[in-house]
């Protein structure tokens, strides 16, 4: 029987389809789209509906992009410079200077790189950059048109050059340019404000009329036209240049880009959202799969999971999402008495299956927000603005006192944390309380392994096993960590940037790869995997703590079984012929990962094998 590390090792994206990262920059090139972004994100796409998250070396922000001389070339922090024959295999490379970069363009044979304070870097083979040290305001564009450059920035500020070293500047005398493009013989430049310009030679510019107020951050041209795209949610398109009418996208997003190719446009936002549209006139389409959030709290009851915030689901299985149109109260859910308790702004509501939901009332409700619900002791406590009790979710009374935010309930104890100050009770109604450990905002606590633990801002963890004297504990870092559950012999934590700390027994930690960087508000245990929720509509799902498969061999029909139990907990296979009666197979609990053989009994009877929780 060997060991190995449990199912804490691997952590799945379960909502949305990729990584909601923010997508700043987008081209067409090579029967491709490609799309970057934040902490270096990569995506490309043939049609512009299904997108592939490539590998990156860059773990930085990404802002620019060209397709040109045969490659993609993306630039970004500090300095960055990536090159890419095919959108999927980049290589890295420095302009020389750590300052971001924000656009690039190619003509005649040159590169040209700008960016903030004044950068902008030349370059004839995309390896050896040269610096043009001219000023100190920030450059947000550059595109070749017409055998002339055209860079864009702070303040309406231009520059023109026929060959990167000469350059006229001036100013549009408009806001920020934050996009320039060109093509149909035209320059056409946008920015804040609703600013838009057109230019023939790149040096005499027309303002235009647009049609919404917006600041514009991307301009491109297709067959069909010009499409300009801002944050929030506006998309302009034009068959000139001059002519503009706004057009209203599925769903919404906050745009940072538009492209075009194989007869799509393509805009992206740093919401992560992608819209298409292959005619500028016809309706743009979210094809960003997966619901947004973010969520807020997640429970697990019936044999489904109901996770609410901005957008409420529900799974059966922590995979599979659907959306519960019936939930208002999306603050805090809870699974007890056989039932799902979901509270809110002005609202509680139940539910026995997770899909129908029913409002309840009480003297008070009307006035106030719930932010929170917990379960012990027979008793729910819901509370915000106010304190509201119940013994079976449906009758509800106001006491009178808060108690707190967040709660746990563990040893026949509520503890409440509230500010700073750390409350307890045995019964919800009588609370003893004593200042808090800490001036750390506490944002999580949950109870396991005869031990309350809770987490907060800059990394605090405190540790107490009557709720009232706490220890800190080293959780080797200073992120905020916002969340905390416990299962399965296992505490995990959450918080910022995609954190995911573990430990079996609050003292020492190890740090998890969840595969995103973005923050993680909750952690939940149930049905033997972890699920953590968070911005952006994250939904991610550790791997299962307990699996079981099992293959028979043929000539001596000897019964193999691979188990993989919690490595800090175990399990126990149990066997049973009659799905009534079980005993122990096994002679002691497993831990971790191990191949157990059986050999069939005399009798007739089936066998059937399961994993059991200790």
């Amino acid at each position: 029987m060997t060991c190995s590390a449990g199912g804490l090792d691997e952590w799945h994206l379960r909502n949305p389809n990729r990584v909601p990262y923010g997508l700043y920059a987008l081209r067409f090139g090579n029967n491709k789209f490609v799309a970057v972004g934040d902490w270096g994100t990569v995506l490309t796409s043939s049609d512009g509906f299904n997108w592939v998250s490539r590998a990156s070396p860059s773990v930085t922000l990404l802002d620019g992009l060209v397709f040109a001389n045969g490659k993609f070339m993306a630039v970004g922090f500090p300095g960055l410079v990536m090159t890419s024959a095919d959108g999927t295999t980049w290589n890295s490379g420095n302009v020389g200077d750590s300052r971001m970069l924000r656009s690039v363009a190619f003509g005649d044979g040159i590169y040209v790189a700008v960016g903030d304070a004044f950068t902008i870097a030349v370059s004839t083979d995309a390896v050896n950059w040269s610096l043009t040290p001219l000023g100190s305001t920030d450059l947000f564009s550059v595109c070749f048109g017409n055998g002339k450059f055209v860079i864009t920035g702070r303040g309406g500020f231009t520059m023109v050059s026929t060959n990167a070293t000469n350059w006229t500047y001036f100013s549009m005398g408009s806001p920020n340019i934050r996009a320039v493009t060109f093509a149909r013989n035209v320059f056409v430049a946008v920015g804040d404000s609703s600013s838009i310009f057109t230019s023939e030679n790149g040096l005499d510019w027309a303002p235009q009329e647009s049609p919404a107020y917006a600041w514009f951050t991307g301009v491109t041209y297709g067959d069909s036209g010009f499409a300009a795209v801002s944050d929030p949610s506006v998309i302009i398109t034009s068959p000139d240049g001059t002519n503009w009418t706004q057009r209203l996208p599925d769903g919404g997003g906050l745009f940072t880009a538009v492209a075009y190719g194989n007869g799509k446009y393509v805009a992206v936002g740093y919401d992560s959202s992608i819209v298409t549209a292959t005619n500028i006139l016809y309706p743009w389409r979210d094809y960003e799969g997966g619901w947004r959030g973010p969520f807020y709290d997640i429970a697990y009851g019936s044999n489904r999971f109901v996770t609410v915030g901005s957008t409420s689901l529900t799974s059966s299985n922590g995979i599979t999402w659907f959306a519960i149109d019936s939930i208002r109260a999306n603050e805090a859910v809870i699974y007890g008495q056989g039932k799902f308790i979901a509270v809110g702004r002005h609202a509680i509501q139940t539910s026995l299956d997770g899909l129908n939901w029913i409002d309840q009332f009480a003297d008070g409700l009307a006035d106030v927000s719930l932010w929170s619900i917990i379960f012990g002791n027979n008793r729910f406590l819901a509370d915000g603005d106010a304190t509201f009790t119940s013994p079976d979710g449906t009758n509800w009374t106001k006491i009178p006192e808060r108690t707190g935010i967040p709660k746990a309930f563990g040893a026949n104890l509520f503890v409440a944390i509230d500010g700073d100050v750390i409350r307890v009770s045995s019964d919800g109604l009588k609370w003893t309380q004593r200042p808090s450990p800490t001036s750390e905002n506490i944002s999580g606590i949950a109870y396991g392994n005869g031990q309350f633990l809770m987490v907060g801002s800059r990394g605090a963890i405190f540790a107490s096993t009557n709720g009232l004297d706490w220890i800190q504990r080293d959780a080797m870092t200073d992120l905020w960590l916002n969340g905390i559950a416990f299962g399965q012999g296992s505490f995990v934590v959450v918080g910022w940037n995609g954190i995911i700390l573990t430990s079996t027994d609050g003292i020492s930690w190890q740090k998890r790869d969840s595969g995103v960087r973005l923050d993680l508000g909750t952690v939940f245990f149930a049905n033997n995997s972890f699920l953590a929720i968070g911005a952006h509509g994250l939904i991610v799902q550790s791997g299962s703590l307990m699996t079981l498969k099992a293959h028979r061999e043929i000539d001596s029909g000897l019964v193999h079984l691979d188990i993989d139990c919690a490595a800090g907990y175990g399990c126990r296979l149990q066997t049973s012929t009659n799905l009534l009666d079980w005993t122990d197979a096994s002679p002691t609990r497993i831990f971790g990962s191990a191949t157990f053989s059986q050999t069939p009994g005399t009798d007739s009877s089936p066998h059937v094998y399961r994993l059991s929780s200790p």
